[in-house]
């Protein structure tokens, strides 16, 4: 290729492409002779070269300007550093320092050329250490303190240059307890929080963050699920509400309590309201860990519709004057009616009626309807005829009505007053009573509808024939029918303020009537017992002058007027006259001591508030809130001149011996002689000696003494002055002065004992018997001893104020000899003494 490589450079390209021509066809004809034509290798026209021509390991870039070839191209390159090849492209960066070659490797048809070696300095890096992380604000906690098992931490993370946080770690007591950006310690102690942060420079810690977990507080209480109250509405009154209660973790419920209105009306799981209004239940729950309440639940209790207190009156002119007499107070909620069907307001009219329902309806909040079935002038005897109009009106408007609470009634006055002799006795007018209330329960269907008996009042007219008898036994019938079952005491209205007729009650006895009769239906309604006024219970003749009265109280405890107390009433004679009593005077707060003529030696009768107009200007009223009058007797009560013991309910006495005359208290000198002063034996007299009294020896009166039915015995009323002991000793002698039975206020709590004395020495047989003894109190003791069947022993009875003590107490080895007496002891202390026993008269008796 010699020809081309002499053509010159300045050659046209004419000149070129006519060489080129020439040289192919040469070349074609060289190779159709069989002469082989030479390639020729390939050669660098120019040699490559390396920029920049030294540098710094790690950070120079060297590059190549490859060489021109030709003949061939360049088919490879090659960058040594140190003879180790670190490179095959046009640029290389030595990552350490040294010599740095470079060198192209060109081909062709003609073979391999390689160009020169291009050659660099590597020099070595100057290094620069890399920054280690840094914390350039540290991380924190909140909050910086906290409980155990409640507090959860949470760190805020540091700011980290050259670097990030890689890790985190919370630490209680040492021990990790988290790896995140929050921890909840269970145990108390010192929690830590720490960061790590990492980066090419390495690895940094922050500071360490630090706080006190303080121990635990137990839980508290917590209600997991609310109680729950049923029903959800109601009515007062009537409505029982029940909780079911709620449950509790960490503790349990220790209180409930339901409020109406805001008052605490229950703390059990139930409440029944009684008034309307908005009702409240909540639970209270303790624990170790503290206390908790639950939800409050409200229910709305509405008004109960109360039932009226329906009451019907019957009888005559007293509960039909009650709507019609004078005025009282207006109270809308009191209704009447008088066919039971249309029930409207009374208002001001009727004393008696506006002044009864007024009390009623206040005191129970109950309307009150009042049936009208009371004619005026009517009688017990028509009430109870087979077929009066008036009782079937009543009756059939109780039944229009829906039935009755109770009824009042007052019906019996004009059976005396109007027709004389249709009351024959207490007996028959009680029967009548009975039978129209049975008629009236019967005839509404009611058999145990309560009967309110309304005491009948007195007649203080002019006329003079009214039978006093009748009109005690009508007050005394319904006195006895108010203790019947079902039956009940209105009240008495003897006592009180009449019209001029005499018959009628006054404006402001309605009042004092209604009130007595509101307070007896109110206590009955309450399941008490209704108020009566003081009843005579016994009847003493303490003197012969001097007749005291026992009371029994039922409300009161005492009594007024303290004197010229009147409607007692005295007779020797069982009243076929009267005897007038000069003095009644309260003796204490159930005695009244009656002073009046002598008896003579006849017992004393009394009765009280007896006939048609009773003296009731000053009469006997308890000290009850209502001031109750005594209650009229049944029958007169005889007190034997021993003295009587009366039974209030059946009206029987116990008989004790009569002296032949009384004498007043014993006051007496030594030797003083009584026989001429009423005291009396069976044989002789007696004598006062040292303050004790002997009879004479009986001697030979009760012999022969028979065994099992002679008696030998002593009656004193006695008015005990001190209750010291041996002051009072009823005396039996049965041999001689030093051996005796006896009966004495000795006791050691002033109660009375039986005993016998041997040679001087006395002994207890029966100890504190009866009742005790009240200073100052009179009291019947009947002492009385018999010798037992075989003679053996005696046996002695004792009766205090009628009531037997004790009964054939057996003393033996007592037998009554015939030098027996008997005799008083009252004291040692001289006649003049104030604290021994009165002795206002003393009977011996032997049979």
């Amino acid at each position: 290729m010699a020809v081309l490589t002499n053509i010159p450079n300045n050659t046209s390209a004419r000149d070129w492409r006519d060489t080129v021509n020439a040289l192919i066809k040469r070349i074609a004809a060289l190779e159709a002779a069989g002469v082989p034509v030479e390639t020729p290798a390939p050669a660098s026209t120019t040699q490559p070269s390396i920029s920049p021509t030294s540098g710094t390991a790690g950070s120079t870039v060297y590059a190549a300007t490859p060489g021109t070839v030709s003949n061939g191209s360049v088919v490879s390159r090659a960058w040594l550093l140190n003879g180790v090849a670190i490179s095959n492209g046009v640029t290389a960066v030595p990552s350490s320092s040294g010599t740095l070659t470079y060198q192209e490797t060109a081909s062709g048809p003609g073979g391999t050329t390689t160009s020169s070696v291009q050659v660099a300095a590597v020099t070595a890096a100057t290094t620069t250490p890399t920054p280690a992380p840094a914390f350039t604000s540290q991380p924190s906690i909140s909050p910086n303190s906290g409980t155990a098992g409640a507090t959860t931490f949470t760190a805020t993370a540091g700011n980290v240059s050259n670097g990030s946080v890689a890790s985190r770690s919370w630490t209680i007591n040492g021990t990790v307890i988290s790896t995140g950006l929050t921890a909840s310690p269970a145990s108390s102690g010192t929690l830590t929080y720490q960061e790590t942060a990492t980066g090419s420079g390495g690895t940094t810690q922050s500071t360490v963050q630090q706080v006190t977990v303080a121990t635990a507080a137990a839980p508290a209480p917590a209600f997991t699920t609310q109680p729950t109250v049923s029903p959800s509405t109601g009515t007062a009154g009537t409505t029982t509400y029940t909780a079911t209660p709620g449950a509790v973790s960490n503790g349990t419920i220790t209180s409930r309590a339901w409020a109406l209105n805001g008052s605490v009306i229950s703390t059990g799981l139930t409440a029944a309201p009684a008034s309307a209004g908005t009702l409240t239940y909540q639970e209270f729950a303790t624990g170790s860990g503290g206390s908790a309440s639950s939800s409050i639940l409200t229910r709305t209790v509405s008004a109960a519709q109360i039932a009226p207190l329906t009451v019907l009156f019957i009888g005559s002119s007293t509960p039909a004057r009650y709507f019609t007499d004078n005025t009282g107070p207006a109270n809308s909620q009191v209704t009447a009616s008088s066919d039971g069907t249309t029930f409207s307001p009374i208002g001001t009219t009727g004393a008696g009626a506006t002044n009864l329902g007024d009390q009623l309806q206040k005191a129970t909040g109950r309307p009150i309807r009042f049936i009208k079935g009371g004619l005026g002038g009517t009688q017990a005897a028509e009430w109870d005829a087979t077929n009066f109009a008036q009782r079937t009106a009543a009756i059939n408007a109780a039944i229009a009505a829906g039935g009755v609470d109770l009824i009042i009634c007052a019906v019996g006055f004009n059976d005396a007053y109007q027709a004389d002799g249709v009351v024959t006795s207490q007996a028959s007018h009680q029967a009548t009573l009975a039978s129209i209330y049975n008629r009236m329960r019967t005839g509404i269907g009611q058999p145990n509808v309560p009967i309110f008996i309304m005491g009948s009042q007195k007649y203080t007219g002019s006329a003079t024939n009214k039978p006093n008898d009748m009109y005690t036994w009508i007050r005394t019938a319904e006195i006895a029918l108010a203790d019947a079952p079902d039956n009940y005491w209105y009240a008495h209205s003897y006592d009180l303020a009449q019209l001029s007729d005499g018959i009628h009650q006054a404006a402001a006895s309605y009042i004092t009537h209604a009130s007595r009769g509101a307070s007896n239906i109110l206590r009955f309604l309450a399941g008490q017992s209704v108020e009566r006024g003081p009843r005579i219970s016994g009847v003493t003749a303490v003197y012969t002058t001097k007749t005291d009265v026992r009371l029994a109280h039922s409300t009161g405890s005492d009594f007024t007027p303290v004197s010229a107390v009147t409607g007692f009433e005295l007779s020797f004679d069982n009243f076929a006259t009267t005897v007038a009593i000069s003095a009644a005077v309260r003796l204490s707060a159930s005695v009244v001591r009656l002073t009046h003529a002598a008896s003579g030696g006849a017992a004393p009768a009394v009765r009280v508030i007896y006939g048609a107009a009773p003296n009731t200007a000053a009469s006997l009223h308890d000290n009850s809130p209502h001031a109750l009058p005594i209650n009229p007797t049944a029958v007169a009560i005889v007190a034997n001149a021993g003295s009587t013991i009366v039974d209030p309910d059946t009206g029987t006495s116990t008989p004790t011996p009569s002296p032949s005359t009384f004498t007043d208290e014993f006051d007496y000198a030594n030797g003083s002689t009584l026989a001429a002063n009423g005291w009396t034996s069976p044989s002789g007299t007696f004598t006062v000696q040292d303050g004790e009294v002997y009879g004479s020896a009986i001697g030979n009166s009760i012999a022969p003494f028979i065994p099992g039915s002679a008696t030998m015995g002593a009656i004193a009323p006695i008015r005990i002055l001190s209750l010291a002991q041996g002051n009072t000793l009823i005396k039996l002698h049965y041999q001689d002065e030093s051996n005796y039975i006896w009966a004495g206020a000795i006791g050691s709590n002033g109660k009375w004992q039986i005993g016998k004395t041997v040679n001087g020495v006395a002994g207890s047989i029966a100890t504190d018997l009866g009742p005790a003894q009240v200073a100052g109190s009179t009291y019947v003791v009947d002492f009385s001893v018999k010798p037992n069947t075989d003679g053996t022993a005696m046996l002695a009875t004792m009766v205090i104020d009628g009531v037997a003590i004790y009964t054939d107490v057996v003393i033996a080895d007592a037998v009554l000899q015939p030098k027996g007496r008997m005799g008083l002891r009252q004291s040692s202390a001289a006649s003049t003494s104030t604290t021994r026993a009165r002795f206002t008269r003393f009977v011996g008796r032997s049979s």
